[in-house]
């Protein structure tokens, strides 16, 4: 009997780790534009969406060894 696989295992931290990054790097950019300092909170938010995204694609990467 096979194992039931998740098929959407690793979309959602893939999402919102794009959607956390793109927002911080849009802040960033607001701040380069404006000629105002960058607030390090979101290089930090950068980082961690970058962090997210990269375990969301090694989830997704994983999950077809899982389904052999």
């Amino acid at each position: 009997m096979k194992a039931q696989v998740n098929k959407n295992k690793g979309f959602r931290s893939l999402v919102l780790g794009a959607v956390i990054t793109l927002l911080a790097l849009f802040n960033i950019f607001l701040s380069l534009l404006t000629d105002t300092a960058i607030d390090p909170f979101y290089l930090l938010l950068t980082l961690f969406g970058l962090l997210l995204v990269t375990v969301g694609l090694w989830h997704k990467k994983n999950q077809g060894k899982a389904s052999e």
